[in-house]
């Protein structure tokens, strides 16, 4: 299908039963520039053009995650190398790393959907506690372990109900990534906010009840009994 993209267009088109590709034919468009669009509703940028006679895709990523003008920038960038020489499609991928995809979250999740208050509570945990700990390391290398050690150093620091809320914001950061598939998984799965350790109640000994219920023997009771009730027998 041949379709002039628009952001508009890029909305409304549809999943069907199966996959199909759309082909940009707009105006200043990127030569190869498809569209794909799966059976579960994802959208996906790519470009395809020819490299040394054999046609390779460069999969930009999820449409979810960039405009429509953003994802041609680096699909121009690949046409570009293919012409140099260099085929970009034969490369890895670079691996996202956490600030920019805890950036994304805020900028595409976050601030469109909560109160000003809140969007800045999420922009100081993630400002002051989490990216200066892993930011710079790519998202689906950051483990179980990585979380923990920052979460149990805010509990150390008397905070318990601040490290239970930068557990949220860290797994909210992750479970936005997996829906985007800029991560395989969420290292937050499975881990419980911190809670307060409370002291069990202590059991008296045997001479502590002693002398508890003799310090009762011969007090005089104040019971009254209500109209109709009988008196309980000691």
């Amino acid at each position: 299908m041949r379709v002039k993209l628009t952001e508009h267009a890029v909305e409304r088109l549809k999943p069907g039963r199966q996959r199909c590709e759309v082909t940009d034919e707009s105006i200043g468009r990127v030569p190869g520039f498809v569209l794909a669009i799966g059976s579960p509703g994802k959208k996906t940028d790519s470009v395809l053009y020819r490299f040394r006679g054999r046609q390779q895709r460069y999969v930009i990523g999820p449409a979810s995650v960039w405009t429509l003008a953003q994802a041609r920038d680096p699909g121009r960038e690949v046409l570009r190398a293919a012409r140099l020489g260099e085929d970009m499609a034969a490369k890895p991928p670079a691996a996202a790393t956490f600030d920019a995809m805890a950036e994304e979250w805020m900028t595409r999740h976050v601030i469109p959907r909560k109160r000003p208050r809140s969007v800045a509570e999420d922009r100081r945990v993630l400002d002051l506690e989490v990216l200066p700990k892993f930011g710079k390391l790519p998202a689906a290398e950051v483990t179980r372990a990585d979380v923990l050690k920052i979460i149990d150093a805010i509990v150390k620091r008397g905070s318990i109900h601040g490290a239970g809320n930068i557990l949220a914001t860290i797994c909210a950061v992750f479970n936005w990534g997996v829906s985007q598939d800029l991560v395989p998984s969420n290292p937050c799965n499975g881990l419980k906010r911190p809670a307060p350790i409370r002291t069990r109640s202590r059991v008296l000994s045997d001479d502590e009840l002693r002398r508890r219920c003799s310090g009762r023997v011969g007090t005089k009771s104040t019971w009254t009994p209500r109209p109709g009730q009988s008196r309980p027998i000691a």
